[in-house]
């Protein structure tokens, strides 16, 4: 996402009011952030060599 025409699409669920209250009012002016952060893992040890 390197570029200005770089697209990323997501998907989620969000609740019907949620969205009434807090992002259709400002939808024509929302921006959104996505932050990747690692996940902590469930085995004993760590997976050094995975990317994030």
């Amino acid at each position: 996402m390197n570029r200005f025409g770089d697209e990323l699409i997501v998907t989620m669920e969000i609740l019907a009011g949620q969205y009434a209250r807090e992002i259709y009012p400002h939808n024509d002016a929302i921006d959104i952030t996505l932050t990747r952060a690692p996940m902590t893992e469930a085995a004993d040890t760590a997976d050094a060599g995975r990317a994030i």
